[in-house]
C-alpha cells in the first residue's frame, strides 16, 4: 500500500512539474519589440524569443513596412503598420512607425529650437546609414552652424562639426535621441 501511494505521488509530481514547465516555456515566447520607430530604407531586425519553431512574418501594410521571413523589416514610406509574427498558432504583434527624412529632420530641429527659437535647417542629405543636417542661426542673433549626423539605425543624433561666431553656440545639444 505504501509503495502504491509513493508511486502515485511520484506520478502526480512528475505531471505537475511537466505541465508547469511547459506552461512556463510557452509563456516565455515573445516578440523582441512591441513598438518600433524606424527610418525609411533603414532595415531593422525583429525576432521571436523562447521558441525554436518556425516563425512566419507579415506586415499589415506592405506599402509602409515590408518584412522578410528572417524578421528584417524595412520602412518603405512614412506611416504606420503592424508586423505580425505567427508561431505555433499564436500571433505576436509589433506596432511600427516609419519616419521620412523630413520628419526626422523636423524632430531634430524642434529639439534644437528648445534652446534657439530661430534655428533652421540649411541642408539635409543621406550618406549611407546617416542623415546629415546643417543647422544654423542668423549671424545677428548669435550665429552658429552645426552639422548633425543622425544614425538611421538607432535614431541617435551627434553634433559632428561646429562653425561658430563667438561663444554663443555652447548651449546647443551635442547628442540627442531623435526617435
Amino acid at each position: 500500500m505504501k509503495k502504491r501511494k509513493k508511486l502515485a505521488l511520484t506520478i502526480v509530481l512528475i505531471l505537475v512539474l511537466t505541465i508547469s514547465m511547459s506552461i512556463a516555456a510557452f509563456a516565455a515566447v515573445r516578440i523582441s519589440r512591441k513598438r518600433f520607430t524606424i527610418a525609411t530604407n533603414a532595415p531593422r531586425w525583429l525576432h521571436v524569443d523562447g521558441t525554436k519553431k518556425k516563425v512566419t512574418w507579415k506586415s499589415t501594410n506592405t506599402k509602409v513596412v515590408t518584412v522578410k521571413q528572417n524578421g528584417v523589416i524595412t520602412g518603405k514610406k512614412a506611416g504606420r503598420a503592424t508586423v505580425v509574427a505567427k508561431v505555433g498558432g499564436k500571433s505576436y504583434k509589433c506596432a511600427v512607425t516609419v519616419l521620412s527624412d523630413k520628419q526626422i529632420a523636423n524632430r531634430l530641429l524642434s529639439k534644437i529650437r528648445a534652446k534657439y527659437k530661430n534655428a533652421s535647417i540649411d541642408d539635409c542629405y543621406r550618406s549611407g546609414s546617416y542623415l546629415n543636417l546643417f543647422v544654423s542661426r542668423p549671424q545677428g542673433e548669435g550665429a552658429f552652424g552645426i552639422i548633425y549626423k543622425v544614425n538611421l539605425k538607432n535614431g541617435k543624433a551627434v553634433a559632428d562639426d561646429y562653425e561658430t561666431w563667438g561663444d554663443l553656440w555652447w548651449p546647443a545639444p551635442r547628442t540627442m535621441t531623435v526617435f
